[in-house]
């Protein structure tokens, strides 16, 4: 195998919970966790057709707490959807910054007017870039 070709092992830093959701969900892709990182990563740099929109919306996640979306990332096609906000855990310790991904029960399509529709029931949730009290 060529150089150019042949992977390399390579480092980055990340907390426990990071770790641990990172590995989840791959896991739920049946990916290992460094093709979902890869795969993650490779695709925000060359997927034009993600969508990118200002939302504004708070969102009860039960005993999980709350979270305060300002954006979302989603694509056409796609189950997964990317909230950005502010997280407010059930201690109500707030975390700016924070992502909640979202597996949903549909895919984001287009309405009749070219719209995005985001379907409103959820498989499961992930809340990212937060420490776990």
């Amino acid at each position: 195998m060529s150089a150019d070709k042949k992977r390399k092992t390579r480092t980055f830093k990340a907390t426990d919970t990071e770790w641990q959701a990172i590995q989840r969900m791959a896991a739920e892709r049946g990916l290992s966790a460094s093709e979902y990182i890869r795969n993650v990563t490779l695709r925000k740099e060359e997927n034009h057709m993600k969508k990118k929109m200002n939302w504004n919306e708070t969102f009860d996640l039960n005993e999980h707490g709350d979270f305060f979306a300002y954006a979302v990332e989603c694509e056409e096609g796609d189950q997964y959807v990317r909230f950005r906000g502010t997280y407010r855990n059930g201690e109500g310790q707030e975390f700016p910054g924070a992502t909640l991904e979202v597996f949903l029960g549909e895919p984001v399509h287009l309405d009749a007017d070219g719209n995005i529709v985001i379907p409103a029931a959820w498989e499961n949730f992930w809340v990212l870039g937060h420490e776990q009290p």
